[in-house]
């Protein structure tokens, strides 16, 4: 009976729980990893959806995946960036979507088959020290997880470039 009522509270948890009180948390390691602010301020929602259909039908093609999409996603800046021209965040996204493959994280793998950024827009700046924005710092130790993300969509996007050693000031 352990062997079936334990999956059934893992799936009642995981459809029931509100997702927004893992924010606090999700913020602070994503911004711990990545050396920047980083912040999911506006709604954090998980649902399960059906697979993307693939060649041959199999009982893993029933497993629905997790679905996350989060609104009002910032990525600041590093300290080094201080001016006060340059607070804008890095790179924001009014909503980001993705599918993650459950099964494949048994094997240490993150799978993801399409990653959406609602209008993003990414803001690079270099100053004339040549200090940049868009530079994160590297882990001397390999991770034991794989990341393949299949397809990356960009819906209404901008993009802005700042550098003072080349002189450039456009926007795309």
């Amino acid at each position: 009976t352990v062997l079936i009522a334990l999956p059934v509270v893992v799936a009642v948890v995981l459809l029931n729980m509100d997702w927004n009180r893992a924010k606090p948390w999700l913020n602070a390691r994503a911004s711990e990893a990545l050396g920047r602010p980083f912040a999911i301020a506006g709604d954090l929602s998980l649902t399960w959806q059906q697979p993307p259909a693939a060649g041959q039908q199999s009982w893993r093609t029933y497993l629905p995946w997790p679905h996350l999409q989060a609104q009002d996603v910032r990525l600041g800046n590093p300290s080094a960036m201080a001016a006060a021209d340059e607070q804008a965040p890095l790179a924001s996204v009014s909503q980001l979507a993705f599918s993650l493959n459950p099964l494949a994280l048994l094997d240490k793998k993150i799978i993801i088959p399409q990653l959406r950024f609602d209008t993003p827009q990414v803001r690079l700046l270099r100053n004339a020290d040549g200090k940049n924005n868009w530079t994160f710092k590297k882990e001397d130790k390999r991770s034991p997880w794989e990341l393949d993300i299949e397809r990356v969509v960009f819906a209404e996007g901008v993009v802005f470039v700042k550098d003072a050693i080349k002189k450039a000031d456009v926007r795309a």
